[in-house]
């Protein structure tokens, strides 16, 4: 994989931690070069802090988790033999950080639905004409096929 850096951010309310904004970066340029939307963030955690700890919403260098790999992978063959450069956002329909699909489902249904569970996926409608493709993704419990 290339110099691709992720970066987030983080909110903690009682138990729950939300990740309401993460994109990758390639280069140093700040053009959205695309975007993907999926269901929930899953286990990227920043860098160099304690995920317990981390102070809300202030933006975070991020570990690379297994699907920010897998978009990377579909972004270089994308660009195979180009360079580019630019940020590629991940938006998330609902925002609680829980990257086992079954667990994150009962932990929704059972929460009060709150602002910052939705918060990524409403700035990604609203700024949906500056992102020049997206991509839609959906995981599916590990072991199914």
């Amino acid at each position: 994989m290339s110099k691709v850096k992720a970066y987030g951010r983080f909110t903690k309310r009682g138990k729950y931690i939300y990740r309401t904004s993460t994109y990758l970066q390639w280069g140093e340029s700040d053009e959205i070069i695309g975007a993907c939307v999926l269901c929930n963030p899953g286990e990227a955690k920043p860098k160099e802090r304690d995920i317990i700890n981390l102070e809300n919403d202030q933006e975070q260098l991020l570990d690379l988790d297994r699907t920010m790999k897998e978009v990377i992978k579909i972004l270089e063959a994308i660009h195979e033999n180009q360079t580019f450069e630019g940020r590629f956002h991940i938006y998330n329909l609902f925002t609680l950080r829980n990257s086992k699909m079954k667990e994150v489902l009962q932990e929704f249904n059972k929460m009060e639905h709150n602002d910052i569970l939705y918060k990524d996926f409403e700035y990604f409608k609203a700024n949906i004409h500056h992102i020049p493709w997206v991509l839609l993704a959906w995981g599916c419990e590990e072991g199914k096929r």
